[in-house]
């Protein structure tokens, strides 16, 4: 006899008087909705180091705008000073000042939380962002900038150009992800460019029934439908797997597009007998294939 076991499933939480959606817990409370700050029990909190490599105001702005978050999220003034202590321990944690913390805290604090839920429009400004890459050994450029704006001004053409000063924007420095992951992926190389150029070939067997309809040497193909051309970056004969392929009639331009994990001469023999078909019918729509690129 033989014993299977079975493992069940962490069981799904539900609840008739509360409900998380998003960052928020919304509750029924005595007839009337309130709503809580919510974090997943995996949340580690890893709030920007004080230590990182990034500008003093984005540092600055941390405490005050998570704070006024939980100001308008929060709709308990009890609940609201519970998290709000809560976030300045996680920031503790992450080096930042415990002088500095009360007084951001504080700021959100005394915005109402009305206030604080109102949608504030974007004001439209013509001022030209100046915007260089932040290194703590930068001089106050804000500063140079205002030092030589006679000399900016002095010209009509900047002048016109520039109705007031540039606003200085930092962008953030390559961390070390940044470095080690890349999010594009490079190009395939081939292993041998002589032996092994990137194009469509035909096989040497002599009893291949994909090849005839292979053309050989091919190098890049053109969509019909949108005229874009794309060049065929893999070397790719009968015996290629994971590929894209194009069937083309040779009469009407008619493609079709198709994609197999198996090689390419067994996906063909598929479409080998239709083709066959439609070639007796009375207008003989012959067709070619075009291999373009592989994705294996």
């Amino acid at each position: 006899m033989s014993i299977i076991s079975i493992t069940s499933t962490p069981p799904c939480s539900h609840s008739l008087t509360n409900v998380p959606f998003l960052d928020a817990m919304v509750s029924l409370k005595g007839g009337l909705i309130e709503t809580d700050h919510y974090t997943k029990p995996t949340d580690k909190h890893q709030y920007l180091l004080i230590s990182s490599c990034h500008s003093p105001h984005t540092k600055r702005s941390i405490p005050y705008s998570l704070a006024l978050r939980l100001r308008c999220i929060c709709s308990n003034c009890d609940v609201y000073k519970q998290r709000s202590q809560e976030l300045m321990n996680y920031l503790l944690n992450r080096g930042y000042r415990l002088d500095f913390l009360k007084t951001q805290i504080q700021w959100a604090s005394d915005v109402s939380r009305n206030d604080a839920l109102k949608i504030k429009p974007k004001r439209q400004t013509d001022t030209v962002p100046f915007v260089i890459t932040y290194n703590p050994a930068l001089p106050n450029i804000t500063r140079i900038i205002h030092k030589h704006s006679i000399a900016l001004y002095s010209s009509d053409r900047c002048k016109n150009g520039f109705t007031s000063l540039p606003l200085l924007a930092h962008r953030r420095c390559k961390n070390i992800s940044d470095i080690l992951v890349r999010a594009k992926l490079p190009e395939p190389v081939n292993s041998d460019n002589s032996r092994f150029p990137p194009d469509s070939f035909r096989c040497i067997k002599h009893n291949c029934t994909t090849c005839p309809y292979i053309e050989d040497g091919r190098t890049q193909y053109t969509f019909n439908s949108t005229g874009q051309m794309h060049q065929i970056k893999s070397h790719i004969t009968c015996e290629t797997s994971n590929v894209f392929y194009m069937i083309q009639c040779t009469k009407c331009t008619l493609q079709y597009i198709g994609e197999t994990k198996r090689r390419l001469k067994e996906r063909f023999n598929e479409h080998r007998q239709p083709i066959i078909n439609t070639s007796r019918q009375s207008y003989r729509c012959l067709m070619a294939l075009n291999c373009w690129q592989s994705y294996g």
